[in-house]
């Protein structure tokens, strides 16, 4: 089993330096990229954890992310 999370931390602190240096078009894109690690990373410790996955938005909802519908997902 690999461990994810260190991407979530990665996409914190590529945010927070572009905050820093005011690179305000970089945020928006950062923010996105954190919402999607967030979102894969809960998703792949389920699965690595054999949880079912019935529906993504039940995950989603405790990061507020889940763009994407489908009954395997």
């Amino acid at each position: 089993m690999h461990d994810h999370h260190w991407i979530i931390e990665v996409c914190k602190d590529l945010k927070d330096y572009a905050k820093k240096h005011h690179l305000t078009q970089l945020v928006p894109g950062l923010d996105n990229a954190l919402n999607a690690a967030r979102h894969d990373v809960l998703l792949q410790s389920s699965r690595s954890a054999h949880e079912p996955i019935l529906d993504c938005a039940i995950l989603g909802s405790s990061i507020g992310l889940c763009q994407h519908k489908g009954k395997d997902t």
